[in-house]
């Protein structure tokens, strides 16, 4: 009789042991997944700093901001040797928004913009950056935290054309974009020729 209550206690044990490694599992399991995003949104808020850096290098130098940036290129890139390799989105692959204010041909204030994942963000800013598509925001002294919405353009097949929006990116649909066909127009090279991001 007793060794019939031992090998009883010995399963309710060994059960009750499976039980708590699971919840244990379970729960380190779902603080490892909400905790990717915002290791995702630090390295996006690190990367939008080191651009920042960057486009002032530039503006001190140039005197003005470039009128686009594009991630991962490099010499064809208007911020190089400032910063040679600029940083893509971590989980799109996608270059960050770029709007700038007040002139094409010299701009003297700049934004940049992507989307944090991290709802509960302090810095979240709903809806703001060109189509509204973005909830967070860095860039330069002085003008607007969201410059107008624009049409952007780009060169495919040799000729400067308008991009669609792409809002899973989000962002016009290939780089690099120009805010501008002025800007897009003015000097054609193969290098700039537009791309899809993916």
């Amino acid at each position: 009789m007793a060794k019939k209550y031992l090998s009883g206690s010995t399963l309710l044990e060994l059960i009750m042991f499976f039980v708590i490694a699971a919840l244990i599992i379970f729960i380190v399991v779902g603080l490892v997944i909400n905790q990717i995003p915002k290791n995702r949104d630090t390295k996006r808020k690190t990367d939008m700093e080191r651009i920042k850096a960057a486009l002032e290098s530039y503006k001190k130098d140039i005197g003005c901001y470039p009128t686009y940036v594009v991630c991962g290129r490099k010499m064809e890139q208007p911020i190089y040797p400032y910063l040679n390799n600029v940083p893509c989105d971590p989980k799109t692959g996608a270059a960050y928004g770029y709007g700038f204010g007040d002139s094409y041909s010299c701009p003297s204030w700049y934004k940049t913009y992507t989307v944090l994942e991290n709802t509960r963000d302090s810095f979240i800013t709903p809806k703001i950056g060109p189509y509204s598509a973005f909830n967070y925001v860095v860039g330069s002294l002085g003008g607007s935290s969201q410059p107008p919405d624009r049409i952007y353009y780009g060169w495919k097949n040799r000729k400067c054309v308008p991009l669609t929006w792409n809002s899973a990116r989000p962002g016009p649909e290939c780089d690099p974009y120009w805010a501008g066909i002025i800007d897009c127009g003015l000097d054609y090279s193969p290098n700039k020729e537009c791309v899809s991001w993916h």
